[in-house]
């Protein structure tokens, strides 16, 4: 199978460079063709979310191999008629090059 690649812009509200919070919603999931061929419906998240949001973490890359890949977490996670979009911080300025960059490219709206 072709590899799938997929770019997002979001559009930013607002960034604060102090606490690494974007006021934004990045889309965490979509019911598109994954890049292994499946269709994960939004509303399968329903259950799902609360519990994650007991520990939220945002990783770079869905790599979870090293700690210094945790590079925030979501503030918020919302269900749309799309998918789901989440509202992320990040943990800069902690000698985290990963997470300094992935702030940079998301306050750009880039995620």
């Amino acid at each position: 199978m072709d590899a799938i690649y997929k770019t997002y812009r979001a559009e930013v509200k607002d960034v604060n460079e102090a606490t690494g919070e974007i006021n934004l919603f990045i889309p965490v999931s979509s019911d598109s063709v994954d890049r292994d061929g499946e269709v994960v419906e939004p509303l399968a998240f329903k259950k799902t979310i609360p519990k994650f949001m007991k520990r939220p973490v945002l990783v770079a890359s869905h790599d979870y191999k090293n700690l210094t890949n945790q590079i925030g977490e979501w503030t918020k996670l919302r269900i749309d008629g799309n998918g789901v979009e989440g509202r992320p911080k990040y943990y800069i300025g902690e000698n985290n090059p990963q997470a300094d960059w992935g702030f940079k490219l998301a306050s750009r709206g880039m995620a």
